[in-house]
Parts: C-alpha cells; sequence; structure tokens
C-alpha cells in the first residue's frame, strides 16, 4: 500500500510511520524541516519537502497514494498569530483534501473532539452531538472538518482526544506540577476526563485505513476508560515517583470568572491570557462515546489511563526531561 503522511515528524505521526513501515508500505512523507526529514530518508521513507500550505507540493507529495493520512497541525497556543492556525488546520486541511480526492486515495483527516467544547452539552459526547467550540484552535480544526467535507466527501474524519504515551510533550508541564506538589484542582476535582494512548490512536487510524466501510464517517477515538481531574493529577504526581500532595482547589467562582474573561480575549481578539489552556483543562468536563468506532471499524482501545499515564512518565525520564 502506498501511504502519505503529513506531519509525520510530529507526536501521532511518528508513531503512525513506525506502524506503516512495521507493515512494509511505501511511505511517503510531507515534511516541512530538512532537519527532521534525514532520520525519514534513513529508514527509507520518501520526503518532499514543503507544507501542506502549498497546494502543489501537497498534490506533488500525494500522486499516486493508496491512502492519505493528514496528521498535520498548528496549536494556537502563546503569541502565534491566528492567520498561521488556519492556514494550516483549514486551508492546509483542503489543499491535501483536495489532492487526495484528485489522487483517488482515501483521506484519513485528524481532527480533535475539542469541536465539542471543554464542556459538552451531553456526556458522552457522540458525533452528532452539537458543536461547541470554545478555543480558536477548536475554532479552526471545525473549520478544517468543513473544508475537508467540502472538497472530499469520502473523506474519514477521527475525532481524536487528548493523547498520552511516549513522545508525548504537551503534558510535561502538568507532570512536572504535579509532582512537585504545585498543580492547584479547581472545585472538588469531580470533572471527568477521556484521554487515549497514542498506541490506541495509532490502532484506530490504521484501521480506518484497511476497512472499507468506514468512508464518508467521523469517528470519536479516546481511550477505553475516563478519570476524575481529582485521580489523573495523583497518577501523574504518582508516576512520577514523589505522590505528593496538592494545594488546596481554587473555589469554582474565580475560574469561571478567570474563563469568562479568557475565552472573550480569545473570540474577540484572538488570543489567550496567561495560564488560560490550563484553567480550560482543569475545569474541562468530558466523556466521549466511541461506540460507532468500535462497532464499524472494530477500534478497541486497550491502554488504561493508569498505564497511559505510566508510560507518558516512562518516556519522560528516559529523556531526562
Amino acid at each position: 500500500m502506498k501511504v502519505t503522511v503529513t506531519g509525520a515528524t510530529g507526536f501521532i505521526g511518528s508513531h503512525l510511520i513506525d506502524r506503516l513501515l512495521s507493515r512494509d508500505n511505501e511511505v511517503t512523507a510531507l515534511v516541512r524541516n530538512d532537519r527532521s526529514a534525514q532520520p525519514l530518508r534513513d529508514r527509507k521513507v520518501s520526503v518532499v519537502m514543503g507544507s501542506i500550505e502549498d497546494s502543489d507540493t501537497v498534490h506533488r507529495a500525494i500522486a499516486g497514494s493508496d491512502v492519505v493520512f493528514n496528521l498535520a497541525r498548528a496549536k494556537s497556543h502563546g503569541s502565534r498569530p491566528m492567520s498561521e492556525v488556519t492556514a494550516t488546520n483549514v486551508a492546509g486541511a483542503r489543499n491535501v483534501a483536495r489532492a487526495a480526492k484528485t489522487a483517488g486515495a482515501h483521506f484519513i483527516h485528524a481532527s480533535s473532539t475539542a469541536i465539542y467544547g471543554s464542556s459538552p452539552q451531553k456526556l458522552p459526547a457522540d458525533e452528532d452531538s452539537p458543536h461547541r467550540p470554545d478555543s480558536a484552535y477548536a475554532r479552526s480544526k471545525l473549520e478544517g472538518e468543513r473544508a475537508v467535507r467540502d472538497e472530499c466527501p469520502n473523506a474519514t474524519i477521527t475525532r481524536i482526544s487528548a493523547v498520552l504515551g511516549p513522545g508525548c510533550h504537551s503534558w510535561l508541564p502538568l507532570f512536572r506540577s504535579a509532582a512537585s506538589g504545585t498543580l492547584r484542582l479547581v472545585g472538588d476535582g469531580r470533572n471527568l476526563h477521556h484521554p487515549v494512548d497514542v498506541a490506541d490512536v495509532v490502532e484506530a487510524l490504521m484501521l480506518c485505513a484497511t476497512t472499507e466501510t468506514e468512508r464518508r464517517r467521523t469517528f470519536n477515538i479516546a481511550g477505553p476508560d475516563t478519570v476524575t481531574i481529582a485521580r489523573l493529577v495523583e497518577l501523574m504526581s504518582s508516576a512520577f515517583g514523589t505522590g505528593k500532595t496538592q494545594p488546596r482547589p481554587l473555589p469554582q467562582i474565580a475560574s469561571r470568572a478567570y474563563l469568562a474573561t479568557g475565552k472573550a480575549c480569545d473570540a474577540i481578539f484572538g488570543f489567550r491570557i496567561p495560564r488560560i489552556e490550563s484553567v480550560m483543562f482543569l475545569t474541562a468536563h468530558r466523556e466521549f462515546d466511541i461506540s460507532r468506532a468500535r462497532r464499524e471499524i472494530g477500534f478497541n482501545p486497550a491502554i488504561s489511563v493508569d498505564d497511559a499515564v505510566r508510560r507518558t512518565s516512562e518516556f519522560y525520564k528516559s529523556e531526562r526531561l
């Protein structure tokens, strides 16, 4: 099978490349940075240099492919202009979808459960739940889905939850805070999270690529179990070997005021106030229905939250992070 992957040097992309090569697929990667490209070349991956924002380059990379995975994304953290986020998550996704359709390839697009918002109206949220994106990133991912559907109606869209596992760097600040006993919860800590290990994400993506019945479909991809934020913080602290008690929780009324201010700044001015991502994470209440993926592509996530946290912590320790 000839496969093209965008975002191939990222967290999920690097694990997907490993799986594809282990099954003797012919793999092409669209890569921005030449330094990141050389390890792929060393493994006999065909590398096309460029960005998904360049339509001609995208078409060249995808020509002749049987399957295309679009894992490229841009987060809206810090001072990154929203124009860059939109260029990748919307315009770039459109380019990849158009090229995949032209090539006659099966297109699998990685979206995010963030489109349901930090606290969906209905739990567990299924694929037909209302879209309530409450961040610039989430809005861009929702726009990206619509662009993909416009260009390539047969695309498979995977809405992926928060991902843990070896190679994950985005959770490192949270692990450090939990390990040092400085991660202050908000309220009673009973709000739910529904993370997923990267190995289960890759399995879901491979199932999408090899199961004929799932085209035109959208799937939630999350782990086998949920966890309260209080328990998740406890797991992170214990995994780092400290097991420290965290500070007294903040009252919910203070966090709600801060969140309202942060969301207004994000929506009106396109920037995020300090620590807003952390507050949104600590106050989020999320659970996702993955029964469609179980039923239609045979997705059966195997790695529990406890094991996903342990695997992530072991990676941090091995890399001395």
